[in-house]
């Protein structure tokens, strides 16, 4: 019993037109994720099946995993032909995760720089977007690429560059629509740096999931953001506190008040904030326009 969570159908490197077959992530009961070939003979007889559905599969062949660019760390990988069978399963099973990503930290990405032999997941808070444009690459050919900045809860950030059909099917109007802040996953990428910093790139692999129902997302939206007055013997600013900060200010976290307590009235100053009116404290800042 397998669940379809990722499905992408990868172009051959330079072709406009031709496929190199589907390419599948299916994950069992005990969140083990595998990938998942099928050749492109046999494309029409596989591709109606839907991310996100339950099936019985039979009749498929197993093999070892790719030495290089894989997706899922999984030593064995699937293979699916015109001969597999797929019974899909009314049944929700709530043991199935709907995602399963290989989230790698930000400070953990250097140790990831031009290693092929898996590919890399990061997630974050989606804080700017350049438009498609064309470069030329290798002296070759003009490629589509659009640059996505993401950052995590501790405010580290870092570049996405998309590549290709990658960077055209990324709809930044479509973001433009939905209420911020606005959270992805991006899968698949390959670790590079330039001029001294990390920079994430696409591959035919990267799949984009935006505001995906994952743990790390609901952390964000358990964090402290906390409006302040704070006035010293010459003058008094106003100031944004969030996250760790503020856990360490009022000596609680947002997740026991919000998740444990059930506090979500946003204008209801509770007493482990009040509590910190008049003390005294030092502060270093980030200053912002």
């Amino acid at each position: 019993m397998l669940t379809y969570l990722q499905m992408w159908r990868p172009k051959l490197i330079g072709s406009n037109d031709q496929f190199g077959g589907l390419q599948c992530i299916v994950v069992d009961q005990k969140t083990y994720a595998i990938q998942a070939s099928v050749k492109e003979i046999d494309y029409d007889f596989v591709s109606k099946n839907k991310a996100g559905s339950i099936y019985e599969i039979t009749h498929f062949h197993t093999g070892r995993n790719k030495p290089s660019h894989k997706v899922v760390p999984h030593v064995a990988q699937l293979f699916f032909n015109a001969r597999t069978t797929f019974k899909e399963l009314p049944t929700i099973h709530p043991h199935i995760p709907r995602h399963r990503f290989y989230l790698v930290d930000y400070t953990q990405l250097s140790t990831r720089i031009d290693k092929i032999d898996i590919l890399t997941d990061v997630f974050g808070h989606i804080t700017g977007i350049q438009p498609l444009e064309q470069k030329m690459v290798g002296n070759e050919r003009l490629e589509d690429k659009c640059e996505v900045c993401i950052e995590n809860i501790k405010k580290e950030d870092v570049r996405i560059t998309l590549w290709g059909d990658t960077a055209k099917t990324f709809d930044s109007q479509a973001l433009q629509q939905l209420t911020s802040p606005i959270f992805a996953a991006f899968t698949s990428l390959k670790v590079k740096q330039f001029q001294g910093k990390i920079v994430l790139n696409s591959s035919v692999s990267t799949l984009i999931f935006i505001n995906p129902d994952i743990q790390e997302l609901a952390a964000y939206k358990t964090m402290f953001k906390v409006s302040l007055v704070l006035e010293d013997s010459t003058d008094e600013t106003n100031a944004i506190i969030i996250g760790r900060p503020a856990k360490q200010l009022f000596r609680i976290s947002c997740n026991e008040l919000v998740v444990q307590r059930g506090f979500t009235d946003q204008q209801q100053l509770l007493d482990a904030i009040l509590q910190t009116r008049g003390q005294v404290k030092n502060f270093n800042f980030d200053l912002g326009a």
